[in-house]
């Protein structure tokens, strides 16, 4: 449960068109690149993620729309596992309603996941505090081909259009949303824990 919803997390921050207008504003993107569509450069990216359109614009280059492709065949492969785990979840519900067990652990479970979520939540926070260049580099390192994801901003401007600064602040948006999921969770759970004992203390 706790890898679904951050992986929700992350689907529902990097296709937020709202953010990204906002994270251009505080990089000075719009003033770094002055004279280029910026938005709609931005809208066909994502497009692209979604597997709705090709990158037919000339504003990156070959490689740039290379390591593009790379960051596209991640993205389909963590949907894969968010709609897999999903069906899984949804199976496992099946289950465990048809021998009754659901509503008896549910509170638990969701308690449970929310604990767990801020676990990780503030160790990734920590982490990232602490040591963000490295925590970037190795991410890229271990996901992508060597020096694929390393680019000049004089002649490539896909850092220019997504500067580093970018990726910390999204990181934190995806944490702060997952983070938001635990407390639903633990506020749900919580209440259920509370009326079953409460039925419990009537029976």
């Amino acid at each position: 449960i706790s890898l679904s919803i951050f992986l929700l997390s992350v689907r529902l921050v990097v296709y937020d068109e709202g953010i990204y207008k906002k994270e251009f504003s505080k990089y000075n993107v719009y003033e770094n690149l002055r004279g280029v569509d910026i938005e709609n450069i931005n809208k066909e990216v994502l497009g692209y993620f979604k597997g709705k359109q090709n990158l037919e614009s000339d504003f990156f280059t070959l490689r740039e729309k290379e390591h593009l492709r790379d960051v596209k065949n991640l993205i389909q492969f963590l949907n894969i596992l968010l709609l897999s785990l999903a069906i899984i979840l949804v199976v496992i519900a099946i289950l465990l309603f048809n021998i009754g067990s659901i509503p008896i652990y549910i509170g638990k479970i969701l308690l449970l996941t929310s604990l767990i979520i801020w676990l990780i939540t503030g160790i990734t926070y920590l982490s990232a505090i602490h040591g963000f260049k490295n925590s970037f580099d190795s991410f890229h390192e271990i996901l992508f081909k060597e020096g694929s994801w390393l680019f000049d901003p004089v002649t490539e401007k896909i850092v220019v259009l997504y500067p580093e600064g970018f990726f910390y602040d999204m990181g934190k948006i995806i944490l702060f949303v997952y983070f938001g999921y635990s407390l639903l969770f633990f506020l749900v759970g919580l209440t259920l824990e509370l009326v079953d004992k409460h039925l419990q203390q009537k029976i």
